[in-house]
């Protein structure tokens, strides 16, 4: 081998490494700057990155106006009335297999009740498996539709059997294919 060859496969020059990035946070939003356009509140962030560091903002946003830019509206939320309270309960049964079937309730946390306490108290009462799913239901493993409206007006205050509704809920039947 010649002394050619062995400075093309690397070995006569050491391998530089490249030095770390520092990134530097927004305090209001708490992502990276560059990110800050994406944030709810762009504008305080923008106006803080301007007094903090005046060369980062004319780097990444240039001569941008700060009067022009807007923060992102956040969705509103629901708010609980005595009107949206008196809402219903709705107890549903679903087919999981052929013989074998689940219960939802939902609507529980629009009478201020605790979901994971409502949970505990439904699984010790039918000796089911349940949990909390979503942001307001409760599932139970079995057939408790018709139970569940006698354990919920007994063991809550404010509930009453006129704020129950039950629904069952089958599979499909399969499509005749013949």
């Amino acid at each position: 081998m010649s002394d050619d060859e062995h400075q093309s496969e690397g070995e006569g020059a050491p391998m530089e490494i490249p030095e770390p990035v520092v990134v530097k946070y927004c305090p209001v939003c708490t992502m990276p700057y560059e990110y800050c356009e994406f944030s709810n509140t762009k504008k305080q962030c923008y106006t803080r990155l301007k007094e903090d560091d005046p060369d980062l903002f004319a780097e990444l946003l240039g001569d941008l106006n700060l009067d022009e830019v807007q923060d992102k509206k956040k969705p509103a939320q629901v708010k609980f009335t005595e009107d949206t309270k008196k809402s219903a309960i709705v107890v549903t049964r679903i087919q999981r297999t052929k013989k074998k079937f689940a219960s939802n309730i939902a609507g529980l946390k629009a009478f201020g009740i605790d979901l994971k306490k409502a949970s505990k108290a439904i699984s010790g009462r039918f000796a089911a498996s349940s949990s909390v799913v979503g942001d307001d239901e409760v599932q139970v493993t079995g057939d408790v539709t018709v139970d569940i409206v006698d354990f919920l007006t007994s063991k809550f205050d404010g509930i009453k059997k006129e704020d129950i509704k039950i629904v069952f809920k089958n599979k499909k039947p399969k499509a005749d294919t013949s």
